[in-house]
């Protein structure tokens, strides 16, 4: 009788135990399941910092002056060397020929030295025109809608890339 008892209870307590796990399988599975890496957004920030670190590289190389405006991704590619990273990953993968990134054209060929405050000077962009060598005035080719949850990607003439909203948009 005390071994029937005993049968019954390491029954009770292994189909207990199954069905816990089960339990916490099914809640955790969709968790364990998620991409895991850094958001399209990081990576994109990380590829304009990569993409302003490679004109500043240009710049040492050309005494301070930055590439002409329509042939800044040729000029940078050097320096940069992987042609992924003028690629935006939040752009559709589907068009190998966009690129959504545009270099300021009102720094064509002008020396870094002119710019009393590097910091605040914005070399490239998230662009709404996606060709190589893509450029436009100041900020003016940003991309409209923004890409990052109402944001856009800048690089500065100082070395650093942040994501922020267009002057005038809601932040």
């Amino acid at each position: 009788m005390q071994n029937q008892k005993d049968f019954a209870l390491t029954v009770i307590r292994g189909v207990t135990g199954c069905g816990c796990a089960l339990f916490l399988a099914a809640v955790l599975y969709p968790i364990f399941m998620q991409e895991k890496g850094p958001s399209p957004g990081s990576r994109c920030l990380s590829n304009a910092k990569i993409l302003g670190l490679g004109l500043k590289l240009y710049q040492e190389d050309y005494d301070d002056h930055f590439p002409q405006a329509s042939e800044w991704m040729d000029a940078t590619l050097p320096y940069v060397k992987d042609k992924v990273r003028y690629h935006c990953p939040s752009l559709d993968n589907s068009h190998a020929d966009d690129f959504g990134y545009a270099f300021n054209s009102s720094l064509s060929l002008q020396r870094l030295d002119r710019h009393a405050s590097p910091e605040k000077v914005v070399m490239l962009y998230d662009a709404s025109d996606l060709h190589w060598n893509a450029h436009a005035p100041n900020r003016s080719g940003a991309a409209n809608p923004p890409r990052h949850h109402g944001k856009d990607i800048f690089a500065y003439a100082d070395g650093h890339a942040k994501i922020q909203s267009l002057p005038g948009q809601q932040e």
